[in-house]
């Protein structure tokens, strides 16, 4: 991975992953990690195909 910087360009970034800490030895469910993102953070993260498919259906958060 190059080093994140100032200079870093968008595409790079948005092609990473995204991850979570949750402490030393934190133990959390795949149901507890399983929430619904609202509309606008699915959006913001590329999530486009789940915003389309809302959109279609009418399914509005």
């Amino acid at each position: 991975m190059s080093e994140l910087s100032d200079e870093a360009s968008e595409p790079e970034l948005l092609n990473r992953s995204l991850s979570m800490w949750h402490g030393l030895g934190a133990q959390v469910s795949r149901e507890e990690l399983a929430v619904p993102l609202d509309l606008h953070t699915a959006a913001s993260i590329g999530q486009y195909e789940v915003v389309k498919e809302c959109v279609q259906r009418k399914v509005l958060s």
